[in-house]
């Protein structure tokens, strides 16, 4: 067993669990799998695993707290970190006949009723080293679900309902949970939000002096310049725009986008934002200082048949010049890292909606732990190039450092340039060791290994790894 499969230790109250949790753990990061029929060979084991997911000793928040507590050390006190939240889905419509819709755990995920995909959602607040980048865990995993009886926005009077009663909640409370694992921290921690995250309420929540926020925008709203004149948001930006500086950006690649340099207009500031009309005085002060930073695509930059990239960004960290703006687009951007993570957990990895499981507790439990193993997959993803100088020892034992370098000159080339670059022991050795076993071609001018090749190829090494393991055992008896 791992080092890194040791993280409920003592933490589930239950010796037991405790003992199989890690057992499973272990299975998900060694398989490069969450789903239970791949992670066990033995009809024995499978049953242990369906026991434990079925536990009603099993409690959630324990799962979570061991997960959340498992990676802070003194040694990142003095680091910023970033705090990436989102929300995913779990889709169950693949398993109707298998898990009810009755099921308390389980719920619509659309708020119609012309959608029948039903299951949960799952909101994390992943962790990222200011400085590097690099994911280093979570301070929250919030799971829920919309009951199926739920009434409907209209009939609640949605906009009326306190915040708290409110699923965007989830927003908030990832900063509460965030100031609790990180209590006690003397960096800086910055809270870095999609457009979900644009809420009056969160903006004028008390925070510790050094947390702040980096949230991308997206609602009209009135707003004050610094010479105190009244506008609304999209036309103040508009204008804006017209006076910005012009830069040139690396757009990621998505869907319906690809990657490029985009010549983009930057524009920065210092506003304040009006409490919105049905929102009361206890819910806030009347303004709220923010400065915002925009980022406009210029026309001649966009590619044929897409849309020009718009980015504006609210934060309350001070912006007074180029440098401090385009500082901001940076750590916003730093965002795309939790798209990769729940990649790893669903399609390009660990494919946790084809998990066959018996209720929609066991599934909620599964997707928990299943969140740690993407973790270290994502790991394994970003240091690919060595530039976090992390070592290898974060996801194999220190005794397994022997067998990948017995491997790796079979998959290096004649050329230098098919030859491992990185050092001994550095995870970047490692994760180009499994991407060249995944089908990489070990040429740096091509693109680098993705989530699907480092799957195979954690596959792959896992398999060999284990052969290797008994060989030697063999050899000791």
């Amino acid at each position: 067993m791992t080092a890194i499969s040791v993280v409920f230790d003592h933490k589930l109250g239950d010796a037991r669990l405790e003992k199989r949790a890690n057992r499973i753990l272990h299975q998900m990061i060694k398989s490069g799998s969450g789903v239970p029929n791949r992670l066990n060979t033995h009809h024995r084991e499978r049953m242990g695993m369906s026991r434990f997911l079925n536990n009603n000793r099993l409690s959630m928040d324990a799962l979570v707290n061991s997960i959340t507590q498992s990676w802070y050390t003194e040694e990142y006190a003095d680091r910023d970190l970033y705090v990436i939240q989102d929300t995913t889905d779990y889709n169950a419509i693949g398993h109707k006949g298998r898990l009810s819709e009755s099921d308390e755990d389980l719920g619509p995920l659309w708020k119609d009723d012309t959608n029948q995909e039903f299951g949960f959602f799952l909101h994390p607040g992943l962790v990222l080293d200011g400085d590097s980048g690099f994911p280093l865990g979570y301070t929250h995993l919030h799971i829920w679900n919309r009951c199926v009886d739920q009434p409907n926005r209209h009939e609640r009077n949605y906009k009326r309902q306190p915040i708290e009663q409110k699923s965007s909640y989830r927003w908030l409370e990832s900063i509460d949970y965030s100031t609790q694992v990180l209590k006690g921290h003397r960096g800086k921690v910055v809270h870095v939000m999609d457009r979900e995250g644009d809420i009056y309420e969160l903006f004028a929540k008390p925070m510790p002096p050094n947390h702040h926020l980096v949230i991308r925008t997206s609602k009209q709203r009135v707003i004050y310049d610094e010479s105190d004149s009244k506008h609304l948001l999209w036309q103040y930006l508009e204008e804006q725009a017209t006076k910005g500086l012009v830069i040139e950006v690396a757009i990621p690649r998505q869907k319906k986008r690809k990657a490029r340099k985009a010549k983009m207009a930057l524009s920065y500031g210092r506003v304040e934002i009006a409490r919105p009309k049905d929102r009361t005085k206890a819910q806030g002060p009347d303004r709220i200082p923010l400065y915002f930073v925009q980022l406009k695509e210029l026309e001649h930059s966009v590619p044929d048949g897409e849309a020009p990239v718009h980015w504006t960004i609210w934060t309350d960290m001070v912006i007074e010049n180029e440098h401090q703006a385009l500082k901001i687009v940076d750590i916003y951007q730093n965002r795309w890292n939790i798209e990769e993570l729940f990649s790893l957990l669903k399609t390009k990895g660990l494919e946790c909606e084809s998990a066959q499981v018996e209720s929609g507790i066991a599934m909620k439990r599964l997707v928990i732990m299943a969140m740690q193993a993407a973790l270290h997959l994502l790991q394994l993803l970003k240091d690919r190039d060595h530039v976090y100088q992390e070592k290898a020892t974060l996801l194999i034992d220190t005794q397994d450092l022997t067998f990948v370098e017995l491997l790796i000159p079979i998959y290096e080339g004649q050329t230098q340039k098919q030859k491992n670059p990185h050092p001994p022991e550095s995870l970047a050795r490692l994760a180009w060791l499994i991407g060249r076993m995944g089908g990489y071609s070990g040429y740096k001018s091509q693109s680098p290994p993705g989530p699907k090749t480092m799957r195979w190829g954690w596959r792959r090494f896992q398999e060999q790894l284990s052969a290797w393991r008994i060989v030697n055992q063999i050899k000791l008896d």
